[in-house]
């Protein structure tokens, strides 16, 4: 008897601990979008505007214990295809396209300060680039490519002691890349050219080095896409989506190992899709919103276990369920335009 009451004790804790460990049932995006900045703090995805069949300002805020979202106060403008970049309980958003009576690409910086869901602005970069990257190492944004009124931009800035300046140019500039940081490199995977008529996708990956500010190339992707996102998980930079020459979304995931210099295949998503937002959240990797076709965003959420190998979804979850809370109707103002840089930006 004995024996069995600690058997029976001993499978008790352990579906307890299993029920305890398991990941929630998702919820989707209650704003859909595509083209969205997005960043990880604190634990949570921030996902900033993007693209519905129009410029958005939502601001939205996912927990990957509750598998909930919630709707904060809309942004100051209406934004897609910007960048975001976090350091110090804020997040800087970077150029992207703003609506007036047409998209215009930008190079203001909004910042975002998440302790109290606050607004201000800091100094704009020297160009207006929209569809770049944005990171940030060591104190300091740098900002990569993009393409503006110019053409695709080829000119790398950073952000430091409250001032943007020049860092040099990118040798195969491209726009609309995924992108990752692994310690102190940062991989540019695919994209595009501004190929007149064409748009040719890109399968190139370039790595950019941060300590010696000197470029490489690693081993392409198995196919040329653009609009794919980026994440890094268990040391890998794991590339999900996009869409390839003929424009087709894609649901296939790669898995980058630089260790070997080699890509190897993942289960695909059960969406395909592009210009989604891409989070690595408590070991799983997150894929949110997206376009398939169209100007129409989604709002589905998808989540890769690496422990089974094995995706989730939220299709057919309550939209209702999603929401915590709903936002103004109306853009939350700026708060003081005076801009201090956080303490570990400042030199």
């Amino acid at each position: 008897m004995p024996f069995k009451r600690a058997a029976a004790a001993a499978i008790f804790l352990a579906v307890a601990a299993a029920a305890k460990s398991a990941a929630p049932p998702l919820n989707p995006a209650p704003q859909p979008f595509w083209a969205a900045a997005s960043a990880v703090m604190n634990g949570s995805l921030y996902v900033f505007g993007g693209h519905d069949g129009r410029w958005l300002d939502s601001v939205q805020r996912f927990d990957p214990h509750t598998g909930r979202w919630e709707l904060l106060d809309p942004m100051p403008v209406s934004l897609m295809a910007a960048d975001a970049a976090a350091a110090d309980e804020k997040i800087f958003i970077s150029g992207g396209s703003r609506f007036e009576d047409r998209g215009v690409t930008v190079s203001d910086l909004l910042i975002f300060d998440a302790r109290g869901s606050s607004w201000s602005r800091g100094p704009a970069m020297s160009v207006e680039r929209q569809g770049h990257n944005s990171f940030f190492h060591h104190g300091k944004i740098f900002a990569f490519g993009g393409v503006g009124h110019a053409g695709v931009q080829n000119e790398i800035e950073v952000f430091s002691g409250g001032r943007w300046s020049s860092a040099g140019q990118i040798p195969d500039p491209y726009y609309d890349r995924a992108a990752a940081m692994l310690g102190d490199k940062i991989y540019f995977i695919g994209g595009t050219d501004d190929t007149p008529g064409r748009d040719d996708r890109q399968s190139a990956v370039d790595v950019y080095d941060l300590a010696s500010g000197k470029w490489s190339r690693s081993a392409p992707l198995p196919s040329a896409r653009e609009g794919s996102a980026a994440a890094v998980l268990d040391g890998k930079i794991y590339v999900v989506g996009g869409d390839d020459q003929r424009r087709r979304p894609l649901s296939e995931v790669d898995a980058y190992d630089p260790a070997s210099d080699t890509w190897s295949p993942v289960a695909p998503m059960p969406t395909p899709r592009r210009n989604a937002s891409a989070a690595v959240l408590d070991g799983k990797l997150y894929v949110v919103g997206g376009a398939e076709v169209g100007d129409a965003g989604l709002s589905v959420v998808e989540r890769y276990d690496p422990a089974t190998g094995r995706w989730s979804s939220s299709q057919g979850a309550s939209d209702v369920a999603a929401v915590s809370a709903i936002a103004r109707s109306t853009p939350a103002p700026f708060g003081n335009e005076s801009f201090t840089a956080p303490a570990r930006m400042r030199e």
